[in-house]
């Protein structure tokens, strides 16, 4: 059309030389007019329809991911599962940490008194020397 239209328009007589071939103009002029008014209606609308498209077709990819987040939810709730056993492990293992502590304290506390108790018994030569024994 644009082209037609392109093609006519320059086809338009720049002066009429008579009042008859002037009206003839005139009205060729005003059909050439609407004919470009109707191309940009049309033109408008196209570029109008253009950008519902494209919002469309943004809302239907942010449709398509929100179906493949979904798809994965059993493995999202699954793995939320096995966290909060994984809290509960973290509780339990805190507490056995906190006994093996008392244990090895109280082992070494254990250790240090049989060594004292060995020193008392069974003194080094340099040891019984300072206290008298032969």
């Amino acid at each position: 059309m644009v082209l037609e239209h392109t093609h006519l328009a320059k086809e338009q007589p720049a002066n009429a030389s008579t009042p008859q071939l002037a009206k003839v103009a005139d009205a060729r002029a005003a059909a050439l007019a609407v004919s470009m008014h109707g191309i940009e209606r049309r033109v408008t609308a196209i570029e109008e329809y253009a950008r519902h498209v494209a919002e469309v077709e943004g809302r239907y990819a942010e449709w398509c991911r929100a179906q493949q987040l979904t798809h994965g939810t059993q493995d999202v709730l699954a793995l939320l599962a096995r966290t909060a056993a994984d809290d509960l492990a973290v509780a339990e293992l805190e507490g056995l940490t906190a006994e093996a502590a008392l244990v090895a304290q109280a082992l070494c506390a254990s250790v240090e008194s049989a060594r004292k108790a060995g020193d008392r018994a069974l003194p080094l030569p340099a040891q019984a020397a300072g206290r008298g024994q032969p």
